[in-house]
Protein backbone atom coordinates (compact mmCIF):
# COMPACT_ATOMS: atom_id res chain seq x y z
CA UNK A 1 0.00 0.00 0.00
CA UNK A 2 2.39 2.69 0.90
CA UNK A 3 3.98 1.85 -2.90
CA UNK A 4 0.72 2.25 -4.24
CA UNK A 5 1.01 5.58 -2.13
CA UNK A 6 4.50 6.49 -2.99
CA UNK A 7 3.64 6.55 -7.01
CA UNK A 8 0.42 8.32 -6.54
CA UNK A 9 2.25 10.80 -4.50
CA UNK A 10 4.65 11.21 -6.83
CA UNK A 11 2.63 11.43 -9.99
CA UNK A 12 0.70 14.19 -7.59
CA UNK A 13 3.73 16.02 -7.58
CA UNK A 14 4.27 15.93 -11.44
CA UNK A 15 0.91 16.87 -11.70
CA UNK A 16 1.47 19.73 -9.34
CA UNK A 17 4.69 20.18 -11.38
CA UNK A 18 3.34 20.79 -14.54
CA UNK A 19 0.27 22.91 -13.52
CA UNK A 20 2.94 25.20 -11.58
CA UNK A 21 4.89 25.24 -15.21
CA UNK A 22 1.36 25.98 -17.37
CA UNK A 23 0.71 28.35 -14.55
CA UNK A 24 4.59 30.58 -15.34
CA UNK A 25 3.70 29.92 -19.01
CA UNK A 26 0.23 31.46 -18.75
CA UNK A 27 1.51 34.53 -16.67
CA UNK A 28 4.17 35.04 -18.84
CA UNK A 29 2.09 34.87 -22.10
CA UNK A 30 -0.34 37.45 -19.98
CA UNK A 31 2.74 39.84 -19.05
CA UNK A 32 3.60 39.89 -22.54
CA UNK A 33 0.45 40.61 -23.70
CA UNK A 34 -0.10 43.23 -21.34
CA UNK A 35 3.20 44.57 -22.63
CA UNK A 36 1.28 44.46 -26.05
CA UNK A 37 -1.51 46.50 -24.88
CA UNK A 38 0.51 48.66 -23.00
CA UNK A 39 2.25 49.53 -26.26
CA UNK A 40 -0.26 49.37 -28.94
CA UNK A 41 -2.22 51.68 -25.98
CA UNK A 42 1.01 54.31 -26.29
CA UNK A 43 1.26 54.35 -30.14
CA UNK A 44 -2.50 55.30 -30.35
CA UNK A 45 -1.85 57.74 -27.65
CA UNK A 46 0.76 59.49 -29.84
CA UNK A 47 -0.75 58.82 -32.80
CA UNK A 48 -3.70 61.00 -31.54
CA UNK A 49 -1.86 63.17 -30.56
CA UNK A 50 -0.39 63.76 -33.77
CA UNK A 51 -3.99 64.00 -35.48
CA UNK A 52 -5.00 66.25 -32.91
CA UNK A 53 -2.24 68.61 -33.94
CA UNK A 54 -2.46 67.96 -37.60
CA UNK A 55 -6.18 68.51 -37.33
CA UNK A 56 -5.27 71.79 -35.46
CA UNK A 57 -3.22 73.01 -38.13
CA UNK A 58 -5.79 72.48 -40.44
CA UNK A 59 -8.43 73.98 -38.85
CA UNK A 60 -6.07 77.41 -38.50
CA UNK A 61 -5.23 76.94 -42.32
CA UNK A 62 -9.11 77.06 -43.09
CA UNK A 63 -9.69 80.09 -40.80
CA UNK A 64 -6.75 81.77 -42.55
CA UNK A 65 -8.45 80.85 -45.99
CA UNK A 66 -11.76 81.89 -45.05
CA UNK A 67 -9.95 85.67 -43.96
CA UNK A 68 -8.40 85.81 -47.47
CA UNK A 69 -11.66 84.74 -49.18
CA UNK A 70 -12.88 87.57 -47.11
CA UNK A 71 -10.42 90.17 -48.24
CA UNK A 72 -10.56 88.84 -51.98
CA UNK A 73 -14.27 89.37 -52.18
CA UNK A 74 -14.26 93.14 -50.44
CA UNK A 75 -10.95 93.76 -53.05
CA UNK A 76 -13.39 92.53 -55.91
CA UNK A 77 -15.99 94.96 -54.47
CA UNK A 78 -13.77 97.50 -54.11
CA UNK A 79 -13.30 97.01 -58.13
CA UNK A 80 -16.22 96.57 -59.15
CA UNK A 81 -16.97 99.97 -57.26
CA UNK A 82 -13.99 101.55 -58.82
CA UNK A 83 -14.95 100.55 -62.28
CA UNK A 84 -18.47 101.62 -62.02
CA UNK A 85 -17.07 105.24 -61.02
CA UNK A 86 -14.70 104.88 -63.98
CA UNK A 87 -17.81 104.18 -66.57
CA UNK A 88 -19.80 106.96 -65.20
CA UNK A 89 -16.98 109.31 -65.27
CA UNK A 90 -16.06 108.30 -68.85
CA UNK A 91 -20.11 108.58 -69.71
CA UNK A 92 -19.76 111.89 -68.25
CA UNK A 93 -17.03 113.21 -69.95
CA UNK A 94 -18.42 111.95 -73.71
CA UNK A 95 -21.74 113.55 -72.56
CA UNK A 96 -20.08 116.66 -71.24
CA UNK A 97 -17.43 116.48 -74.89
CA UNK A 98 -21.05 116.08 -76.53
CA UNK A 99 -22.92 118.94 -75.29
CA UNK A 100 -20.05 121.48 -75.46
CA UNK A 101 -19.62 120.42 -79.35
CA UNK A 102 -23.87 121.04 -79.71
CA UNK A 103 -23.02 124.35 -78.15
CA UNK A 104 -19.60 125.42 -80.18
CA UNK A 105 -22.35 123.97 -83.41
CA UNK A 106 -24.96 126.44 -82.66
CA UNK A 107 -22.18 128.87 -82.36
CA UNK A 108 -20.50 128.22 -85.50
CA UNK A 109 -23.83 127.94 -86.42
CA UNK A 110 -25.23 131.70 -85.54
CA UNK A 111 -21.90 133.01 -86.54
CA UNK A 112 -22.19 131.00 -90.18
CA UNK A 113 -26.07 132.42 -90.56
CA UNK A 114 -24.86 135.55 -89.45
CA UNK A 115 -22.32 135.96 -92.01
CA UNK A 116 -24.21 134.20 -94.92
CA UNK A 117 -27.50 136.26 -94.13
CA UNK A 118 -28.18 138.76 -97.41
CA UNK A 119 -27.71 142.79 -96.79
CA UNK A 120 -30.96 144.32 -96.79
CA UNK A 121 -31.41 146.13 -99.85
CA UNK A 122 -32.18 149.66 -98.97
CA UNK A 123 -33.62 149.86 -102.54
CA UNK A 124 -36.19 147.43 -101.64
Amino acid sequence: ASSTQVGHREKLEEDVKAADAKEASFTKQLHDKEGQIADAQANFDHQLEDDQAALGAKEATIEKNEVNQKHLVLALICLAITLVMALFMVCGQDRMARKQKEIDDKKSKSATVGLNQPLLDDGA
